[in-house]
């Protein structure tokens, strides 16, 4: 709490003023515990909440409890950040749980232990796609998510890492008119 006491004779009437509101301000009540607690902030504080955590993707539009998810997971999120397990962690956290990651592209040979599914491609034989990475979904996404979990991605892949593909073809759609192939769903890979 400021003392005025504690002003030099030559303050002025204002930084006079200045100190006596400055003084009282020890008397509003802030509760930071509730505050800077996932599980006790209330909802209109949790994007402020999401920024001192550093959450890199945030969708106001998101459930209170994936909300809240995010922001829990943003602390081992970042532990680990450019690892397969933070990628996963930060998909399962946002609503894309059970993600599974490929990562590179490397030769190999043709003796029966690859399908040539589109999973799989003969390349890198000059070494260059060491860095590319694939995302397989376990469940499909509509089109307006695919940007959202792109950025997801650039936010906690390494830099030097190349996106292939995000693919959900391990999902596939019952015709049975709970999804709507209207052009918001996509039947396979998203490059």
């Amino acid at each position: 709490m400021a003392d005025p006491s504690l002003l030099p004779p030559s303050a002025t009437n204002q930084e006079r003023a200045i100190a006596n509101s400055v003084a009282r301000l020890s008397d509003v009540p802030v509760p930071f515990r509730t505050l800077y607690n996932v599980q006790t902030c209330p909802v209109d504080f949790l994007p402020w909440l999401a920024w001192t955590y550093s959450v890199g993707e945030w969708d106001s539009n998101w459930p209170e409890a994936t909300k809240r998810a995010v922001i829990a997971a943003s602390v081992a999120v970042h532990r680990i950040k450019g690892t397969p397990a933070s990628i996963k962690m930060a998909l399962a956290a946002a609503g894309y749980p059970n993600a599974e990651i490929v990562e590179g592209a490397g030769a190999w040979s043709l003796d029966g232990s690859r399908n040539l599914d589109g999973t799989s491609f003969l390349g890198d034989t000059d070494g260059t796609k060491w860095a590319w990475y694939r995302v397989k979904l376990a469940n499909p996404i509509a089109n307006s998510q695919v940007a959202q979990v792109k950025r997801i991605l650039a936010n906690t892949a390494p830099a030097r890492c190349y996106l292939e593909s995000l693919d959900f073809t391990e999902a596939a759609f019952i015709l049975n008119g709970a999804v709507n192939l209207d052009g918001s769903y996509n039947l396979g890979t998203v490059e």
